[in-house]
């Protein structure tokens, strides 16, 4: 995936997450769920759709990507936002990192980890205290927003495409 993203389709995917609604309402559904942990280690962070929110709820986030335009708008981020304290950005893929445990493993939107579930499944076990949360695009093939499972859990309604 890292080849895929470039600083303009990083930008415009960033800015259409400004747009969505995704992180408020996948947090809506993570924090009351993730109790008190502290830690969390984002996998395909991206840009840290996920991960800034979850910092500026005070969690200790460790955002992991592959792709070097997705960790320089996150730096960015974390600059402007002050938030160096509490985001470790991380320029790997899954399987070159070198992580230690964190409380939570969250990993949004990453089907290719998914090939395989079984491996992947279990190193996200091993490297969470306490808990793993995995959001899939339920059609990876739909708009990246389209989630026939989850959005109705986040959005108390069923997704209906305009156009």
């Amino acid at each position: 995936m890292q080849g895929f993203w470039n600083r303009l389709k990083a930008r415009w995917y960033r800015k259409g997450l400004d747009y969505s609604g995704f992180a408020d309402a996948a947090l809506s559904v993570i924090l009351p769920r993730a109790g008190n942990a502290k830690t969390f280690l984002d996998v395909g962070a991206g840009c840290g759709s996920l991960s800034v929110p979850l910092a500026k709820a005070g969690k200790k986030v460790t955002a992991l990507d592959p792709a070097v335009a997705m960790i320089e708008i996150l730096k960015e981020d974390v600059e402007r936002e002050g938030l160096g304290k509490r985001i470790t950005p991380i320029l790997s893929g899954w399987d070159a990192a070198r992580v230690k445990q964190h409380d939570v493993v969250l990993c949004a939107n990453v089907p290719e980890l998914l090939k395989k579930p079984g491996g992947f499944l279990k190193e996200a076990d091993a490297a969470a205290k306490k808990m793993v949360f995995i959001i899939v695009n339920a059609d990876p093939k739909a708009d990246k927003f389209y989630y026939r499972e989850l959005y109705p859990l986040l959005f108390k309604k069923e997704f209906v495409k305009e156009g």
